[in-house]
């Protein structure tokens, strides 16, 4: 996180001449990003989807993220003019797709998924599916779960760059509870409080 009053410079300034340094992204900590929030429960059905699409210089996975119910099948469309290789390791798959041909992937297992583009280094998707009941938090982590039955849940967050959370909540048969989840990662010095 950028430290107050300090705007972070950009890939022309000077002290961020350094070659090796030009494929690093600034990332702004206080605003998580893509994480999903969960607990066990019914596995919800459906699924997601991934649109390999053309870029200035090289083709992505579109979304780069995605959360779906761990029964669902992720649904990979090649958009470009051009093959492509979609490689998803926990389903042992591995396929060539044509312009404007699709693969529908059944996700075997829950937790965190990679799907990746073997002829483009480097692009990937991050997937997670859900053992139960999810959502994905919204920009500012904001999250809601619906339908859960009354009683004690243990509330988990998933985030592709932070150490899984989680939280006991109990729930009433008549009410809604609000609930803090924090993810991260605290940094201090050995022996010190963290």
């Amino acid at each position: 996180m950028p430290h107050e009053g300090v705007t972070p410079g950009g890939s022309g300034d000077a002290a961020y001449s350094d070659r090796r340094f030009r494929d690093v992204d600034l990332v702004d900590y206080s605003q998580p990003g893509f994480a999903v929030v969960y607990t066990d429960g019914p596995v919800p059905a459906g699924g997601a989807e991934l649109t390999i699409r053309s870029g200035a210089a090289r083709s992505r996975l579109d979304p780069p993220q995605a959360a779906l119910g761990s029964g669902g099948t992720i649904v990979v469309r090649n958009a470009t003019s051009e093959p492509h290789v979609v490689s998803f390791p926990a389903a042992g798959y591995v396929a060539s797709l044509a312009p404007g041909e699709k693969a529908e992937l059944a996700v075997p297992e829950p937790g965190e998924l990679q799907l990746f583009l073997l002829d483009e280094p480097g692009v990937e998707a991050r997937l997670f599916a859900s053992p139960g009941p999810f959502s994905v938090a919204a920009r500012t982590g904001g999250f809601a779960l619906y339908d859960l039955a009354p009683g004690r849940h243990e509330l988990r967050v998933w985030h592709p760059r932070f150490p899984t959370a989680s939280r006991w909540v109990e729930l009433p048969a008549d009410g809604v509870v609000e609930v803090e989840l924090a993810v991260g990662v605290q940094i201090g010095r050995e022996g010190e409080d963290r």
